[in-house]
């Protein structure tokens, strides 16, 4: 099985997000900063109330946070910091917000000056590992999680953070190792059973996936990747029966996702399922043409079916999409010999076995 990963923070790649809650980020630097703007000493060392204006303007932030206006709040808090220059939670908010708006250049900006104003802030460094990940920074994101771990050894979305970087390095035992530890801070974390579980299935390990992915959503019922990978954990343990449940609940959360679909109908294929496996993987080309494995399953399904002049058209969508692939090579010789067309056949197969000796024929 071809093991696909998904980064933190953001939709892309494909399986391991969520690497951060920005929300209660957010409440934690509210929290912080609500201690500083209480008082202030002047210079006969009385303490005085700061400005109501940054208290209006905090409000507002708030306000316009939870109403997810990032960009409003990105304003609110360059304006706040007009007033406070040195103040590391509004630095820390106007950095979320920027990341929320995929500005990662000024995002990283600001928690760099939260960092030169409190090194040994643990947050900061997490979510410049964060920002650093997203861009493609893997060796600094992994030095930023590892100093906010060095400062605080149970900050559970650090360990969290550097798993999931560990699983787009591929490194997926280093990573389980990451998940496990954020499950003994925080045992009801969906998303560290959910890549834990993924972890387990790349690792090959797919009957303690089943249970970490089970766990997951369990938790959160509505996580799409986590029924997806249990469903393609249940295939490995050829409990092919119970797989198309899983996927089904992974397409009625992402229905547009054509790997989902894809995966669905090679299952219901091999069952024997012939017409819902068809309609499955036709459901994935409209969403991705370009895709050279739906085109040969839909072309075996038809074959299944007697359809072989189809069969055989998307045996040639499949090579010319990928001219090195030498199962659709393979099966458009099979197609070809069906339709006694025997010396196409016999190019197809001397193709097929050029691209893959090893291939049976």
């Amino acid at each position: 099985m071809e093991c696909a990963t998904r980064s933190s923070f953001h939709e892309e790649p494909k399986r391991f997000k969520g690497c951060v809650n920005w929300e209660i980020e957010a409440q934690k630097s509210r929290e912080i900063m609500s201690k500083k703007r209480k008082r202030k000493k002047n210079s006969h060392g009385e303490l005085e109330e700061l400005s109501e204006m940054v208290e209006f303007l905090f409000k507002n932030g708030l306000l316009a946070w939870k109403e997810e206006d990032y960009e409003m709040v990105e304003k609110i808090f360059s304006r706040i910091l007009e007033y406070e220059p040195q103040n590391a939670a509004a630095w820390n908010i106007k950095g979320l917000a920027l990341a929320y708006l995929k500005e990662c250049e000024k995002a990283l900006s600001c928690y760099e000056r939260v960092l030169e104003i409190d090194p040994d802030n643990a947050e900061a460094w997490h979510n410049k590992g964060v920002i650093l990940q997203y861009s493609g920074n893997y060796d600094e994101a992994l030095s930023c999680y590892e100093k906010a771990l060095t400062i605080d050894p149970r900050h559970a979305k650090a360990w969290f953070g550097k798993g999931t970087l560990l699983e787009v390095l591929e490194k997926y035992a280093e990573a389980l190792f990451c998940f496990d530890k954020v499950l003994e801070i925080d045992p009801g974390n969906a998303e560290a059973w959910y890549n834990k579980g993924a972890s387990l299935e790349c690792l090959g390990n797919p009957e303690e996936a089943v249970t970490c992915l089970g766990k997951a959503v369990e938790i959160n019922p509505d996580n799409a990747e986590a029924w997806y990978f249990k469903g393609l954990a249940l295939g490995e343990l050829e409990k092919h029966k119970e797989s198309p449940t899983c996927f089904d609940k992974a397409l009625e959360i992402d229905p547009y996702d054509a790997e989902k679909w894809h995966s669905k109908g090679v299952t219901l294929e091999y069952l024997g399922n012939y017409t819902e496996a068809l309609t499955c993987f036709e459901k994935a080309l409209t969403i991705d043409p370009g895709d050279p494995y739906a085109w040969l399953n839909k072309g075996i399904v038809l074959g299944g079916l007697g359809k072989h002049e189809e069969s055989l058209f998307c045996f040639d969508k499949a090579v010319k999409i990928d001219p090195d692939n030498a199962l659709a090579w393979y099966n458009k010789g099979i197609t070809l010999e069906c339709l006694g067309k025997h010396e196409e056949a016999v190019t197809c197969f001397g193709k097929a076995a050029e691209i893959d000796p090893s291939l049976e024929m």
